[in-house]
């Protein structure tokens, strides 16, 4: 029967329709792929694995009486071992009609698709390789990831359980009532080193010269440079404080020539995020080995450079490394509970007031530095923070006050600037310049915030 050697074929009953004739090493140029194959499969992960394993399976073959060997399973491997130079390939070799040939590819590249995984099995798996990832189709990446889903309560439980903690202190029945979480008591807490309070500023304003006066650091995003080129020349000597990136569309060369100019104090890189997180939020996934070197040329031309890990790595960050942890808003945050960057430094990226008091009281001297323009949200609408948190509103005043919302925003920046210098002793003091510009005031026909009404 065609290339059937002279002993007779053994008959596995178990192949359901195939019937078993022979296992032989079959030269690829005598291989033909399976007609119409639907499947896609990895070529170059396949490669990686033969180098690594050798061909540990065969490929399933169909004898056809007076026709070609045509490869049922295994047609990437096919490609694989060719592309590696392989001259042959180990083969089983059955004979089917073409239903069961139909079937036996199908089966062979579905029944893997409809599979699951134990995540704490396959985690247990890929931590005995030490690392070792090549020719699995894994890489620490993956397992990175995998141990992150597998810590314990999601992000938003952890968060929650986070915020009922209240650590120095009780509230008042009125204070939780307005504010969205549980305050520290008015004590001052302890702390061995300063905090760097900073404002992010969208342009320099009355309000944003405000709160340099009142010890704020001035923060802007690198695509809004010209925000800076202002400060400068109107505040010469003034350092710029922190600078963020646009992390969704993020250019890491614009952003690198934005921290060179104006060598800021503190410089974000974009956020370490897993494939499954960039696929989620549509952007190019870029492995934490590369999020790192991109670290280290922003750190040329900062003082610290911020890693914003959006899932557990951070026993992979360097020391050196502020960690920046978003704070959670409604519109997203960082994935996991604060108290695992314990021991780290910490920057507090944006989210209210409440909630960066809260972290600032949880994680004490492990907090180095915050930003916020969050109370410029609030106060569009005539609401400002108290020292503690809660919320109070100038909304009534706006008939005879038409800026409510500047001076809103103004009264928050005090709150905030208060309790950091009598709850937390951050003894904030005036940003100033080297005296050759005014350190404050901006005439009425300069000031950006006349373009705004909130009323």
């Amino acid at each position: 029967m065609g290339r059937r050697g002279a002993d007779e074929p053994r008959i596995d009953e178990g192949l359901a329709g195939a019937r078993y004739l022979r296992t032989a090493r079959i030269p690829l140029d005598q291989l033909m792929p399976f007609p119409g194959n639907a499947k896609r499969g990895d070529v170059e992960s396949i490669r990686v694995s033969l180098r690594k394993n050798g061909q540990y399976r065969s490929l399933v073959v169909r004898e056809v009486r007076h026709g070609p060997l045509i490869v049922l399973a295994g047609n990437h491997t096919k490609m694989a071992l060719a592309a590696e130079g392989f001259s042959d390939a180990r083969c089983e070799i059955v004979e089917c009609d073409d239903a069961t040939a139909r079937r036996i590819n199908l089966a062979d590249n579905r029944t893997g698709d409809l599979g699951t995984y134990d995540d704490g099995a396959l985690a247990e798996i890929l931590a005995g390789l030490h690392g070792e990832f090549d020719g699995s189709g894994y890489s620490d990446h993956d397992l990175d990831s995998l141990l992150a889903t597998l810590a314990g309560p999601t992000w938003a439980e952890g968060q929650a359980a986070e915020m009922k903690a209240d650590l120095v202190g009780e509230t008042t029945e009125s204070d939780a009532a307005q504010a969205d979480g549980p305050a520290p008591s008015g004590r001052t807490l302890h702390r061995d080193i300063p905090i760097d309070a900073i404002f992010s500023m969208g342009r320099l304003s009355s309000i944003s010269l405000a709160a340099y006066e009142m010890g704020f650091l001035p923060g802007i995003i690198s695509t809004s440079l010209t925000s800076a080129r202002d400060l400068a020349q109107r505040l010469p000597g003034v350092r710029l404080g922190f600078m963020d990136n646009e992390w969704h569309d993020y250019d890491h060369a614009a952003h690198v020539a934005a921290v060179a100019e104006t060598r800021p104090k503190y410089a974000t890189v974009r956020d370490a995020m897993t494939k499954q997180q960039c696929e989620d939020a549509g952007i190019e996934f870029l492995p934490l080995p590369r999020i790192l070197e991109m670290a280290e040329e922003v750190a040329e031309h900062a003082d610290h450079v911020i890693v914003i890990p959006k899932y557990d790595c951070l026993d992979k960050i360097p020391e050196r490394y502020v960690i920046g942890f978003s704070v959670p808003t409604s519109y997203g945050g960082t994935p996991m509970p604060i108290e695992m960057l314990r021991g780290r430094r910490i920057h507090l990226l944006g989210g209210s007031w409440t909630k960066q008091r809260q972290y600032l009281a949880l994680m004490g001297d492990d907090v180095v530095s915050f930003d916020n323009n969050h109370l410029l949200r609030v106060s569009e609408f005539g609401d400002f923070t108290y020292p503690d948190g809660t919320r109070g509103r100038l909304s009534g005043l706006s008939s005879k006050m038409p800026r409510t919302w500047q001076a809103a925003a103004i009264l928050s920046l005090a709150s905030i600037r208060t309790e950091l210098n009598d709850l937390f002793a951050a003894k904030l003091t005036p940003v100033v310049g080297d005296g050759t510009a005014p350190t404050s005031g901006l005439s009425r026909a300069e000031d950006p915030d006349d373009e705004q009404d909130a009323a």
